[in-house]
């Protein structure tokens, strides 16, 4: 009984000196770490920096923008894409039975929209006309100018391509703004000049630089005429029937070919024909003074042999 109390004493008097050094290592780290100047540790050894399954758990988390945030991306998208600067350019071939009514609306419809002719070159052949143009209309626009030509005539083909510019077009705007603060100094200089000669080296250099800047310019303009105006190229051909754009059946084509193997043959007939016609009268010409050769080649040899017989006798 004695030596079962003295067992339970000793254990008693281990496990409270084991309490005890927990006590002073925990007061201890708490007291180094604050020494150190770690932040987040505190004097009584609580610490406000997340343990790692905390922090672990907190970079797992993917943040979620907030409405704000994503309507301000949208606005930078959205000046970024206007900030752009695109040169759109269509091209279109169509035909049509009624060729200057469809002219008279290619024409309107750009006056509608804002746009003009910038060019136009008509020619003739033996049975109808054909005409190229080149037509500006704001860019805005431009889908809606293709539609409406559209709809008043057969389209052919249609094609559209577009070329950024925005790099060029800033590099050329950043050069003309440093003349420009070059302008501005040498402004300043020339007021302050006290030499006649001096001024005049100034003012030489002055007006180099108004001269780059009045070619940027000018380079800047036409790319913002560019820009702001699209071009759209087409031709238009006056014809009795249309042409079927899609796709023929075998059959098709065989008749197209053998159509148009008469086609070309009458052609090549009509052009015969024409070609004769023009040469008649240097074929005429020429007969004419074949003939007086071949008469003076004979009254030659008569003579000849006249004069022959003559000695004869």
């Amino acid at each position: 009984m004695k030596k079962l109390f003295a067992l339970l004493l000793a254990a008693c008097i281990a496990l409270s000196l084991c309490a005890c050094g927990a006590a002073s290592d925990s007061s201890f780290l708490s007291v180094n770490k604050s020494a150190s100047g770690a932040e987040g540790w505190y004097a009584d050894g609580t610490s406000d920096v997340v343990s790692y399954n905390e922090s672990y758990s907190e970079k797992d988390e993917t943040p979620v923008p907030s409405s704000g945030n994503i309507s301000e991306v949208l606005q930078d998208v959205k000046a970024s894409e206007a900030s752009r600067k695109v040169i759109k350019r269509a091209y279109l071939e169509l035909e049509s039975k009624k060729y200057d009514d469809a002219l008279r609306v290619i024409k309107a419809q750009a006056d509608a929209l804002g746009g003009y002719v910038s060019d136009m070159s008509e020619r003739m052949n033996y049975s109808s006309r054909y005409i190229t143009m080149t037509v500006r209309v704001p860019a805005e626009k431009l889908d809606e100018y293709i539609t409406a030509v559209g709809e008043n005539c057969n389209v052919l083909s249609n094609r559209l391509t577009s070329e950024d510019i925005t790099d060029s077009y800033y590099n050329i705007k950043s050069r003309m703004d440093s003349l420009v603060d070059q302008e501005e100094r040498l402004n300043a200089l020339i007021a302050k000049a006290d030499t006649l000669d001096y001024l005049i080296k100034l003012e030489n250099a002055l007006a180099d630089v108004r001269s780059q800047i009045n070619q940027l310019n000018y380079q800047l303009q036409i790319y913002d005429k560019s820009v702001s105006y699209s071009f759209v190229t087409l031709s238009l051909h006056e014809v009795i029937e249309y042409q079927d754009v899609s796709e023929p059946t075998f059959w098709q084509k065989i008749g197209r070919a053998f159509t148009g193997g008469f086609k070309a043959f009458g052609s090549v007939i009509k052009g015969l024909a024409i070609g004769i016609t023009w040469a008649l009268p240097f074929l005429a010409i020429a007969a004419v003074i074949l003939v007086l050769i071949l008469i003076g080649g004979k009254k030659r040899k008569a003579k000849k042999a006249s004069e022959y017989d003559d000695e004869k006798e």
